[in-house]
């Protein structure tokens, strides 16, 4: 790794631009294990949040998109080319995000409900060959408060970069809500 941006942090340079890329030994155990038992949720790395106030839901599908367009390894296929697992960028397309409203199911019943919605969205698996490794799931529970439920696959994450991913998408949506660029972030 070397400081490429001037600004003395240290990055890890882009990989080779268009064309299959090869996987990690790490990436070819959890594609491997996918072929075994295919979706296994086993791998999804979720992380749940809960939000004073309501999030604008155009303004969070349009950061969480803008999220997967800056990180090609949110946007990877894991295809067999020749026998052997390879990775493959997939262009950008537009984000879905998964919303739900609880906020008129009576108060006795809410929990359970939005601990299913959500554990709904924990099992639920990634297509390793189409999909974006990245769901994310917004539940209006008030008008005082939301949920956020954001899960990876973890062939494309781990709960470091996870909780990094958050902080990203946090002054991403920030930043829209106060109709300013977003602040370059140390990631």
């Amino acid at each position: 790794m070397q400081d490429v941006t001037g600004q003395g942090g240290l990055t890890i340079p882009r990989g080779p631009s268009g064309g299959p890329r090869p996987l990690s030994f790490p990436q070819e155990r959890l594609f491997l294990i996918d072929r075994i038992i295919p979706g296994l949720p086993a791998y999804n790395v979720p992380t749940a949040l809960r939000v004073r106030g309501t999030l604008d839901e155009e303004l969070l599908r349009r950061a969480c998109e803008l999220v997967v367009e800056r990180h090609e390894l949110l946007r990877t296929a894991i295809r067999l080319i020749d026998g052997l697992p390879v990775q493959e960028v997939l262009p950008n397309r537009p984000f879905e995000l998964v919303v739900a409203d609880v906020r008129d199911t009576p108060a006795a019943q809410r929990e359970e409900r939005i601990e299913a919605l959500l554990a709904e969205q924990v099992r639920r698996p990634f297509d390793l060959g189409r999909d974006v490794l990245l769901r994310v799931a917004l539940v209006h529970v008030s008008d005082a408060e939301d949920r956020l439920l954001i899960v990876l696959h973890h062939i494309a994450s781990d709960h470091v970069s996870s909780a990094l991913l958050c902080r990203e998408l946090d002054a991403i949506y920030s930043a829209a809500v106060l109709r300013a660029p977003p602040k370059r972030c140390s990631i």
